[in-house]
């Protein structure tokens, strides 16, 4: 609860030294007064607000009323919960899951249940990675709902990056570092174990461009990250089972794919470009930063290992030391290399 709560506060209250603007503070008391129980305080603030978010004060109405209602019995404030419920529900944007999960933990039973319908919602208006970090954050919700809700979120975005690939583009850095990013492959991993085989899952569109418009699966988002999602199965093999397996089989068959397509390319660029990001992507055991194999120092200090290989194959394109027939650090085949 004071974390979700925490949330709201720290992205309403402005930088150290400058004075908050009203948006932002009529948001912050009135999340307090909510938490607090209570409510008229909580929509007097609303009531007031002219500035902010175009839903905020809306949202904030509908579940003092809520509240109000279950407390009260009166007819006045249950009909203005539920006469607004259809049209505010439709009216939902993705900028509004901060608040939504701010109220989600700070009400009863009754909020809990429409905060997360909201939240659904929510989700499902998200069509760029920059909303990443609340897809990331409902990934691993308890509600089962909710996760999946944020796992097709993902892989709508997913879909739209891995697409610029398949006709001819690279990725971004910053898509490449969300792309390996293993709180995001964990959750997602995490659920094959309740999936379908994903070779049937993700058969209708491997011959076809990534399309992104039927609600995705956890074996579709790993099959669109690709090869950093190959080089997390492969490590955390026992996690996912069978389906595991059935994934990384897929991935194989995407990748060679956009290699047959595009050769030379990776998983990040299909021009060729070496990734600068990934999960494959060796780390200082220090610090956590990336580093290219063969670098002796890191940027922290400490001198780094030699990686630990078993097949000495070292992968032209990116210098990886790969132990088989495809490199997991820029997914590229190697045969032969040496």
């Amino acid at each position: 609860m004071w974390m979700a709560l925490g949330m709201v506060v720290l992205l309403a209250c402005p930088a150290p030294g400058t004075a908050p603007a009203a948006k932002e503070e009529w948001l912050v008391l009135g999340m307090d007064a909510f938490r607090r129980a209570q409510y008229d305080e909580s929509l007097e603030l609303a009531n007031a607000a002219t500035t902010g978010p175009r839903n905020s004060s809306r949202i904030v109405k509908f579940f003092c009323y809520l509240e109000k209602s279950l407390k009260s019995r009166d007819r006045g404030e249950t009909l203005a919960w539920k006469g607004d419920y259809k049209p505010l529900y439709a009216a939902i944007r993705a900028e509004d899951v901060t608040l939504l999960r701010g109220l989600e933990d700070s009400g009863g039973a009754y909020t809990k249940k429409y905060a997360l319908a909201f939240i659904e919602m929510a989700l499902k208006q998200i069509t760029h990675l920059r909303d990443i970090d609340s897809i990331r954050t409902h990934l691993h919700s308890q509600d089962r709902k909710t996760a999946y809700a944020a796992v097709a979120a993902l892989g709508k975005v997913l879909a739209s990056r891995r697409k610029l690939v398949d006709e001819g583009g690279t990725l971004s850095d910053t898509d490449q570092k969300i792309f390996g990013d293993p709180t995001i492959l964990r959750p997602l991993v995490a659920m094959l174990r309740y999936e379908k085989s994903a070779g049937e899952q993700v058969k209708d569109f491997i011959p076809e461009a990534f399309r992104g418009d039927v609600a995705a699966r956890p074996d579709d988002c790993l099959v669109y990250i690709e090869a950093p999602a190959l080089a997390y199965l492969k490590e955390k093999q026992g996690e996912a089972g069978d389906r595991g397996v059935d994934a990384q089989a897929t991935i194989h068959k995407v990748i060679y794919r956009r290699i047959k397509k595009y050769p030379g390319s990776t998983w990040a660029s299909a021009t060729g470009e070496k990734p600068k990001a990934g999960y494959a992507t060796p780390r200082c055991t220090t610090c956590n930063l990336a580093y290219s194999p063969g670098v002796k120092h890191c940027t922290c200090g400490i001198d780094l290992p030699p990686p630990e290989i078993e097949v000495a194959a070292a992968c032209k394109k990116c210098s990886a030391i790969e132990g088989g027939r495809l490199c997991l650090t820029c997914g590229r085949v190697v045969i032969g290399e040496r």
